[in-house]
């Protein structure tokens, strides 16, 4: 008889304990379903306009109005710097869990430790004529990593070397391709027809967190308000051909708007004009890099 007594008594003290964290769970419960879906709501839409609220102060530039006024281009030749040049293909996927498969070159000063001391990074698209290949043949990437630059080129999805495929959201691409590439608030470099990538991403991701924005004549600017144009203030160097009367003159027409832009048109050139004026266009882009006050963001 004691004995039962005993363990009877052993399984009251164990069921009252349950019978606690049990009652304690319910009270837990009962909080979380008395909290309405408004006051959720109240509290995320906070959340997302505290986000929004952070101002950025970007510069305005000391830039020449003229081209010919500006410093000349550094002969590389007498610049001791060793690049590390690496290419091949790279995945990464995107926040909606789409995976990207694409090539990619890219180009570093030796000089520093690792990828994150050089003075900048740069990312390069292309139009649909070229692909990263282009930038290396141009001499573009080994001369901006000689004057201590980052740069990585990608060939966009269906050119160049990377695989056609369907890209259905082009900001989240561009958005989760940067930090997946691990670039530090990148110069975005955009021609022709990657101005379909590049400006949506600009105009509609929430920030674009990009230093600069580069225009080479692009695609898809009548896309966006006047108002729009006005509201962006990223430093941005706007570039077309004198020649190029259809997407270059169309082009820098709506461009022409951005409230922090700086236009430069290159005389006796067409719509590819980096192509056959080389050396003007990498002065313009050189001045317009030296001219970006470091780590301002």
């Amino acid at each position: 008889m004691p004995l039962f007594g005993q363990f009877d008594r052993k399984v009251c003290v164990q069921v009252g304990v349950v019978g606690v964290i049990v009652l304690m769970a319910l009270v837990c419960v009962v909080q979380l379903l008395s909290m309405s879906s408004g006051d959720l709501d109240t509290e995320m839409a906070h959340e997302t306009r505290m986000r929004r609220q952070v101002k950025i102060d970007y510069p305005s530039l000391s830039l020449p109005t003229y081209i010919r006024d500006m410093a000349p281009l550094p002969d590389v030749r007498n610049i001791s710097m060793q690049i590390k040049v690496k290419t091949g293909f790279r995945t990464f996927d995107t926040k909606s869990g789409k995976q990207h498969w694409v090539y990619v070159r890219e180009t570093v000063p030796l000089e520093y430790d690792n990828e994150t001391d050089s003075k900048q990074d740069i990312l390069l698209f292309h139009g649909a004529r070229f692909s990263s290949k282009t930038w290396e043949d141009l001499g573009t990437m080994n001369l901006l990593s000689a004057l201590g630059y980052r740069v990585v080129a990608v060939d966009i999805p269906g050119f160049g070397r990377s695989p056609r495929v369907e890209v259905t959201d082009r900001v989240e691409f561009v958005r989760d391709l940067i930090p997946e590439f691990g670039l530090n608030w990148p110069v975005l470099v955009t021609p022709s027809m990657s101005g379909s990538y590049a400006l949506p991403f600009v105009f509609r991701a929430e920030p674009p967190h990009i230093t600069a924005l580069v225009t080479l004549a692009p695609v898809f600017t009548a896309e966006f308000s006047r108002q729009q144009y006005k509201n962006f203030m990223i430093p941005t160097l706007a570039i077309y051909g004198e020649n190029d009367l259809d997407i270059g003159l169309s082009g820098i027409t709506e461009l022409s708007y951005m409230g922090n832009k700086y236009a430069y048109m290159i005389p006796d050139a067409g719509h590819a004009f980096y192509i056959s004026k080389t050396r003007m266009f990498h002065q313009i882009l050189y001045n317009f890099l030296e001219a970006l006050p470091s780590n301002y963001i």
